[in-house]
């Protein structure tokens, strides 16, 4: 069945019917995170884009496919291979993607016989924190769009004529108490331990180092250096099985990870540094290893704060050479900790993996991400940075006056800028969705509605909102009266949106069973909560969009397949070919069947015996 894409699918069933058609994933973003799956695309649309619905073929290319979604619904779009490893060219068309897709997990394939998969997890509520470093120029621009009006976003701006971004931290520390953390080798998963190198014992030269941490203790032969000593390979006794060595950035030369360490922020720069904390935040990071692979080998590289020198002269020299280092942990670091004492934060945080002299960076994933800006500039003597409540106006939409430093993000849950993502973030309290409930702007009211933990009475006030009814129709938390009540809207959008809603009513959905909508009785046809009965019903429908969908149904019956395998249309035995519940013996007819499609659909079937 080919995909049509619009603005009432769900991101879930997007990139489950992405990579059904054309063997690729399809990540789907909202801002700078991944997209609640259970979000519609209407619910995170930005700005004024169109919608509407098109359908990509597999001659559409990668780039142009990125470019339509975004024009019609204004979502950011990436087509990335069949195991999200990599991004697809966007030169290519989605069959030239999905072939050089093929011929990459053949090498893979090949490669993976001599080694391992490893994949380190760290999970844990934290606060990313980057920087953008802008010129005069930049600074010009913003200035000119708050005057006119705001008629383009500042961060778009301030992203696009950045002079230096500097990914400061992911903000998940290792010693949180908090952390959860797993590896995974080659799909096998387990928990395993850190030794923190804070923790060492240099006391007694010429003695072993004497290394606790929760896994135990791990002895390494002392050497002249700091350095060696942490990362020696010469280990006196048998280190503990399941444990690694934490390592700051450093104390490792080769890798000597320090934030900022471009240099001095340029004459007449200012930096804009953007906070976002989240609730769930997941770093992964993954690395090919080989067989004989071992915790022991494995170092967990950390950011390092420290700056050069230990004398105030030493300091000073230090903290000009690393400027937006220093500046980040003696201003803004601890400010964004005391606001945020549960998150993951630290002044130590996890930056990646060094596995046998090679580092592997991390990738964060998060949800719940409601972010804010803060500016800075140097002062008129040019010693150090100040905020800067003029910039923070450009950005905000706020005058030089009305701006006001604040680290509070409880404070800023309800500025415009953030009313969307907060309205959609599961974890936003209760009382401020009924509050956001009642908000002006419909892009924030549909995100509520769509909201799975939106409470009840407010899901029963917006289901009377005319324009975001249909959304309260799909969310899987709406009440059952509620749904009922809405089953018997005019508006066949709404209609359509209960009968293919998992939690409606089997009384509601038979009762929609006879409704004069195609579209509607096909929602029920491909609802897995459908009773059998409706669906035996619904295989005998005139219009054969609706047969197809029973077809393809993972809740129907063999028996109700076998019947439809001799259908006139050619899709409903197509989808009839593709469904795991199809018996052998149907799959063995329809290898004859009389179309060519739908006999090469029967071959890939894991019933069918080739």
């Amino acid at each position: 069945m080919a995909l049509n894409i619009n603005g009432r699918m769900k991101v879930k069933t997007l990139r489950a019917d992405f990579k059904k058609e054309f063997g690729l994933t399809l990540r789907v973003y909202d801002g700078r995170s991944f997209a609640n799956d259970d979000s519609t695309l209407a619910a995170i649309r930005k700005g004024d884009s169109k919608g509407g619905e098109f359908g990509p073929r597999k001659n559409t290319k990668v780039g142009n496919l990125e470019d339509k979604i975004m024009d019609m619904f204004g979502i950011k779009t990436q087509v990335a291979g069949s195991d999200d490893s990599y991004l697809c060219d966007n030169d290519l068309t989605l069959s030239g993607a999905l072939e050089a897709d093929q011929k990459k997990m053949e090498k893979k394939s090949k490669k993976s016989a001599k080694t391992v998969t490893v994949e380190f997890k760290f999970k844990a509520k934290g606060v990313q924190i980057s920087s953008y470093e802008i010129n005069e120029e930049t600074q010009r621009l913003l200035e000119q769009n708050a005057d006119d009006g705001f008629p383009r976003s500042p961060v778009e701006i301030f992203e696009e004529n950045c002079h230096q971004y500097t990914l400061l931290t992911y903000g998940i520390s290792a010693s949180n108490d908090n952390l959860e953390k797993t590896v995974s080798i080659d799909g096998k998963e387990q928990p395993f331990a850190i030794a923190d190198s804070e923790l060492a014992d240099f006391s007694v030269p010429g003695e072993p180092v004497v290394i606790d941490g929760e896994g135990g203790t791990i002895f390494y032969e002392q050497d002249a250096l700091i350095t060696e000593r942490l990362m020696a390979d010469s280990v006196l006794s048998a280190q503990l099985k399941g444990c690694i060595l934490d390592v700051d950035g450093a104390n490792e030369a080769f890798y000597n990870y320090i934030p900022g360490k471009s240099g001095p922020i340029a004459e007449g720069n200012a930096v804009i540094y953007e906070i976002i904390p989240y609730s769930t935040g997941t770093l992964r990071i993954s690395f090919e290893a080989d067989k004989d692979f071992k915790l022991q080998d494995v170092r967990l590289l950390k950011d390092d704060p420290d700056q050069p020198g230990v004398y105030e002269s030493d300091w000073i020299q230090g903290a000009t050479k690393y400027e937006l280092s220093n500046h980040y942990y003696t201003e803004v670091l601890w400010e964004v900790m005391d606001s945020h004492p549960d998150s993951a934060l630290d002044e130590d945080t996890i930056r990646g993996i060094i596995y046998k002299g090679e580092r592997h960076d991390g990738e964060l994933d998060f949800m719940g991400g409601n972010g804010w800006y803060q500016s800075f500039t140097r002062s008129d003597d040019g010693s150090k940075l100040i905020v800067s409540y003029v910039i923070n106006g450009w950005l905000n939409d706020a005058s030089e006056e009305s701006s006001e430093e604040s680290w509070d993000i409880d404070d800023l849950l309800l500025m415009d800028e953030d009313e969307e993502d907060l309205a959609q973030n599961p974890d936003t309290p209760a009382s401020v969705l009924e509050k956001l409930a009642d908000n002006e702007d419909e892009h924030v009211r549909n995100r509520v509605a769509g909201n799975p933990n939106t409470p009840a009475s407010v899901l029963e006030k917006l289901a009377g909102d005319e324009t975001v009814r249909w959304i309260v129709a799909e969310n899987s938390s709406t009440p059952a009266s509620v749904l009922e009540k809405l089953s018997e809207d005019e508006d066949e959008d709404v209609r359509r949106e209960i009968a293919g809603n998992s939690s409606t009513p089997a009384s509601v959905l038979e009762k929609l069973s006879e409704d004069e909508e195609d579209s509607v009785r096909c929602q029920i046809a491909g609802n897995s909560s459908t009773p059998v009965s409706l669906l035996e019903k619904l295989s005998e429908d005139e219009d054969e969009d609706v047969r197809r969908r029973v077809a393809e149904n993972s809740s129907t019956p063999a028996t109700v397949l076998e019947k439809l395998a001799a259908d006139e249309d050619k899709y409903v035995r197509g989808e009839v070919a593709e469904n795991s519940n199809t018996s052998v013996s149907v799959l063995e007819k329809l290898a004859k069947d009389e179309d060519e499609d739908v006999r090469d659909v029967v071959t890939d079937n894991p019933n069918y015996l080739k």
